[in-house]
């Protein structure tokens, strides 16, 4: 079955940005819900050595220009939202991964979309335009993850199953579903990318990360076994339209 990432990367600071045009392009910090830390920041704030962790102190050190916006949750929550109400404009089977990050089944919708173009620019145009959105479509679910990644804001990246293994191979490690101390012994083994770690026999990379470790294996290798699990949403629907009457 064909996948959809629907994507927005940075997804907090993308909503407070998505309120201040005027910013675009501009260095840029998240700050924490404390409002002490960097939680965010713009690939321009990254440019000029700011990062997240840092104190607000540290980063306009590095950065005087760096405008530091603090977070507002209930406005993220909308906005993650109306990115899962987008995608369901075109498919029934959507799963909401985290915020700004959402998942749809796409098989099926032939008979209204007999272009795969037409589906994705359905999706892209049904987005919020100022999140910035961008979408990836493969057969399996991390690799259209690792599709809509790669792809500039607004657009979208088809990968054939064919071709699955090959696009993933340059892609960095660290995009691989494995957790914070999972990441840093794959650092500390000198993995840096899903080519290297695919290359490495499975039996050894479940000995080293268990099954989490195995499941990634498969996602780096094209082969993500990871199901679709989407939202009850067509039943809540139904129920909703009974009391109605």
């Amino acid at each position: 079955m064909s996948i959809g990432c629907l994507l927005v990367p940075s997804f907090a600071l993308a909503c407070e940005l998505a309120e201040r045009p005027t910013l675009a392009g501009r260095p840029v910090a998240l700050a924490d819900v404390a409002g002490r830390r960097v939680e965010d920041a713009t690939p321009q704030a990254q440019q000029r050595g700011v990062r997240a962790g840092m104190t607000l102190r540290e980063a306009v050190a590095f950065c005087p220009t760096l405008a530091v916006l603090e977070p507002h949750p209930a406005r993220s929550a909308r906005m993650a939202d109306a990115l899962v109400e987008a995608l369901a404009t075109v498919s029934p089977l959507v799963e909401q991964a985290e915020p700004g990050t959402v998942f749809a089944g796409l098989a099926g919708l032939e008979g209204l979309y007999p272009d795969p173009e037409l589906i994705e620019r359905a999706i892209l145009r049904a987005a919020p335009a100022s999140l910035a959105p961008r979408l990836g479509v493969a057969e399996r679910r991390f690799t259209a993850y690792a599709a809509a990644r790669s792809v500039p804001a607004g657009e979208a990246l088809r990968i054939e199953p064919d071709e699955a293994g090959a696009f993933l191979a340059s892609k960095p490690a660290e995009w691989l579903p494995l957790d914070a101390g999972q990441q840093e012994r794959l650092r500390l083994l000198g993995i840096a990318s899903l080519g290297e770690f695919a290359a490495l026999p499975r039996h050894a990379v479940e000995a080293q990360f268990g099954v989490a470790g195995g499941r990634a294996w498969l996602a780096a290798r094209g082969e993500d076994p990871t199901p679709l699990r989407p939202r009850p949403f067509a039943h809540e629907r139904v129920v909703e339209h009974a009391e109605a009457q």
